[in-house]
């Protein structure tokens, strides 16, 4: 399938960055994060990335997933889904479409919090697009909105760009 050897279950929980004791649900949470933050240049890290070492991370990611799944539970239903983000009817996505969205996924903002490690008020500011109460810095931004969408095991796509783009022409900076 990846053409990689078995990690054994302790090398796929560390190259997933989950605890031993983490359920699948966990693991998929955390699956969806690192296919996020590995598959696109959204970070500035990605810089130090060749193709080649990306290429090869993501498929860690994927042996490691496929193969915990496969020792945890036998061969797994793909995740409930979730609804996509509801976008207003200009095509973007703003912060009442970000509550929605976390609503329709049955997740309240304090298990959001939790999920994420992101302070509440930072949640209630992204879903109110309260920017004056968010860092200043973008690219913490656009890390809170990833952690977001990798909570309710969701691609962000364009989303968290298009997102930070607004929250910096707010800033006077696009």
């Amino acid at each position: 399938m990846t053409g990689l050897p078995p990690f054994g279950e302790a090398r796929c929980r560390e190259i997933l960055e989950v605890d031993p004791g983490a359920g699948l649900d966990e693991i998929r949470r955390a699956h969806t994060f690192l296919k996020g933050l590995y598959a696109g240049s959204t970070l500035p890290t990605m810089d130090e990335f060749d193709p080649e070492a990306q290429a090869r991370v993501l498929a860690e990611v994927e042996a490691a997933f496929a193969e915990l799944c496969g020792l945890l539970d036998g061969p797994q239903p793909p995740p409930r889904p979730v609804p996509a983000p509801a976008r207003d009817p200009g095509g973007v996505l703003d912060g009442p479409a970000l509550r929605r969205t976390r609503e329709a996924a049955g997740f309240t903002l304090e298990r959001m919090a939790g999920e994420t490690h992101v302070r509440i008020s930072y949640l209630q500011a992204l879903e109110e697009e309260s920017f004056l109460d968010l860092p200043s810095a973008a690219v913490i931004v656009r890390g809170y909105l990833t952690a977001y969408f990798a909570a309710l095991g969701q691609d962000p796509g364009g989303t968290v760009a298009d997102y930070v783009q607004r929250f910096q022409r707010w800033q006077g900076k696009a």
